[in-house]
């Protein structure tokens, strides 16, 4: 009777040691299946804060008509753009989900990342966006496909008692008027007193009221500038205003200058 009193014993340590050892590896496996659940979420969280912040982007880039318009003029207030660390970026905290940020980038077409919150909306090609949750990051790229003009067909160009209406095409990722300048006034609506040459209207009837338009000197259409070729050289490389409309610009080097030496007005 001892020794079967001793193996019922022995069988019962037995029973209970593979007990606590399928025990311990159902609690293991709970816990793995909890982190991996867990990891799974935050990453989760993360694209939808990424995604979140790619929409904005898509959604600030397309509501700015102005055809000079720039990072600056789409991402305001909480939305700024900045550019203090060598590049141009949008930093949000998400009020949607708690704990988690994205931070938008923006690039050209070719990949360039933009350096500068004055880049030209229509130079954005990219829009990728970082989101963050619980220390998990993933991104997101969109592509962006704006129209130059903004929707415009026309531009109605007001000077003082002055209206002029132009029609505006676009030509790449430009917004150009589709016919020349014909008016007789600066921007702030004062008289250009001299250097515009209107049609001879005696001698070509037929033209004056095309879109040939006036012809300007160069100093009062790049307005500031001497007329000389360094002036033109320079012009060549920035965005100038001058008699233009404000929102727009001579066209600058990249846009008409094949070289250095010369610029189309």
């Amino acid at each position: 009777m001892k020794t079967k009193k001793g193996s019922i014993l022995a069988y019962a340590l037995i029973i209970l040691t593979m007990m606590a050892v399928i025990s311990v590896a159902m609690t293991t496996t709970t816990i793995l299946e909890r982190k991996s659940s867990s990891a799974t979420d935050s990453s989760t969280q993360a694209y939808q804060t990424a995604d979140t912040g790619a929409q904005l982007g898509i959604k600030l880039i397309n509501s700015v008509t102005a055809p000079d318009a720039t990072l600056d003029d789409a991402f305001t207030g909480v939305y700024s753009c900045d550019d203090d660390d060598g590049y141009a970026k949008v930093k949000v905290d998400d009020d949607v989900i708690a704990g988690s940020s994205y931070e938008l980038t923006f690039f050209d077409e070719d990949g360039n990342q933009s350096d500068t919150c004055d880049t030209s909306l229509n130079e954005i090609g990219l829009i990728k966006s970082a989101g963050t949750y619980k220390n998990t990051i993933r991104a997101v790229e969109v592509s962006v496909l704006r129209d130059p003009c903004g929707g415009l067909t026309e531009f109605v160009d007001r000077r003082g008692d002055e209206e002029m209406v132009y029609p505006v095409v676009a030509i790449g990722d430009r917004c150009w008027f589709a016919e020349n300048l014909r008016t007789k006034k600066f921007p702030d609506g004062s008289d250009i007193t001299s250097g515009v040459y209107e049609c001879n209207s005696a001698q070509y009837p037929d033209e004056c009221d095309s879109p040939f338009g006036h012809y300007y000197d160069a100093k009062v259409a790049i307005e500031g500038l001497d007329g000389s070729l360094p002036a033109f050289r320079n012009q060549c490389l920035a965005k100038i205003q001058g008699i233009c409309p404000s929102g727009w610009h001579i066209p600058s080097g990249r846009e008409e200058c094949p070289n250095e030496d010369f610029v189309l007005l």
